[in-house]
This record gives C-alpha cells, sequence and structure tokens, in this order.
C-alpha cells in the first residue's frame, strides 16, 4: 500500500445519511466524513487521503487539500445541528479535501478495512 491514509469510523452518520435521515451538518457523504475527529495532528496533517469506514467497509475516500483545523475554525460549522447539541466538539478538528482521483477510489471503495492497520477509538491510521 502506497497511499497514506487516515481511516475514520462514520457507522452513525453514513447509516443516517444513506437512509435519507439528513441532520444539519452532515448533508453529504463528504461531510459525514470530514470533521468532529480527535486526532494525533502530525499524522492526520501527513496523510494524503482521509477514507470513511461504516462496518468495516470503506465508503468514502478524500484526498487532503490542507493541513487540518479545529472545527471552530470553520464559521459554517458552528451551526451544525451536531455542535448546538454538543459544543465539546469544537474542539475537535476537520480537514478540507477533494474526492480522491478515481484510481484511488477504485481501488478502496467498498474495500473491507486491511488487518494492517491500527485502530484508535474512532480514528484508524496507517502505521507511517
Amino acid at each position: 500500500m502506497s497511499e497514506k491514509i487516515i481511516f475514520v469510523c462514520i457507522n452513525k452518520s453514513f447509516e443516517r445519511f444513506s437512509s435519507g435521515i439528513i441532520i444539519k451538518g452532515r448533508e453529504s457523504l463528504y461531510q459525514c466524513t470530514r470533521k468532529y475527529w480527535p486526532v494525533n495532528l502530525w499524522k492526520a496533517n501527513a496523510a494524503e487521503y482521509i477514507a470513511g469506514v461504516s462496518k468495516g467497509i470503506i465508503k468514502s475516500i478524500y484526498k487532503q487539500t490542507e493541513v487540518w483545523k479545529p472545527v471552530r475554525s470553520f464559521r459554517e460549522f458552528l451551526t451544525d445541528a451536531e455542535i448546538i447539541e454538543n459544543p465539546r466538539l469544537l474542539d475537535r478538528y476537520a480537514f478540507t479535501g477533494i474526492e480522491a482521483p478515481q484510481s484511488v477510489r477504485a481501488k478502496y471503495i467498498g474495500s473491507k478495512i486491511p488487518q494492517v492497520f491500527r485502530f484508535y477509538g474512532n480514528i484508524v491510521s496507517y502505521n507511517f
């Protein structure tokens, strides 16, 4: 595996999103994947890609375009339903990205998470 990837567990938000339950701030698969993560910034910023995983299956993958930033630095997140319900999420991190190239998406989307990855709560990190 040549890509440096951070995998995030999107079980709850993906389940709601895929069943048509839209929550403010989670209107897309990208929004389900990108925010409210307690990450190690050094590892997160070293990653090229962030993949959203639901029930062990990779559902989304995005190319990181900027360094991870605190959620509170994104004005558009301040009115998200989850932030209003739990303001402590402001102390977590989010990334900005674009859809990964087709070659990367084809390689990962629909795949099971490899056992060579380590789990850190809701975050899985390739040991790079």
